[in-house]
């Protein structure tokens, strides 16, 4: 079996398992170990409202997103086909401690087009490494083309 491991804060990657035994490659205080797995946080569909009304069916675009983190470290942000890393920083430290508090990224998503089958903007977060990721909030930054 191949497995990853999270030691003393730092993610490897690709370890066999040999014999009931994984070699992390240096000494550490602290280990999990584990198969490797994806999450995904999809919020429902967005319905902003518009000035003429509700935003169904309309056009829309968000431009940025703030994410309300709790205890969380990295993770990626997008709209399910283009999606951004986004590393967690601490006192200036990229990709150390875990942070509690708000970030805001700039939204690689795309207009949604109200003539296909789906004309929601959506937002979508995943998790890819074996990192604490606690969403208390989205706040987006977004347009509905009225026409």
């Amino acid at each position: 079996k191949t497995v990853c491991a999270v030691a003393d804060g730092e993610y490897i990657k690709d370890l066999v398992v040999t014999e009931g035994k994984v070699n992390l490659g240096k000494p550490c205080n602290y280990a999990i170990v584990g198969l490797p797995y994806e999450g995904y946080f999809v919020p429902n569909t967005i319905n902003a409202g518009s000035q003429n009304g509700a935003s169904q069916g309309k056009t829309q675009r968000i431009h940025a997103a703030t994410i309300r983190l709790f205890r969380s470290r990295d993770f990626k942000c997008g709209d399910g086909v283009r999606m951004k890393e986004v590393i967690v920083s601490k006192d200036g430290k990229a990709g150390e401690g875990v942070l509690t508090g708000d970030i805001r990224i700039a939204f690689p998503g795309t207009y949604s087009n109200r003539y296909s089958e789906d004309s929601s903007a959506e937002i979508v977060i995943k998790q890819d490494k074996p990192y604490p990721l606690c969403v208390n909030g989205i706040i987006l930054e977004m347009e509905t083309y009225d026409a």
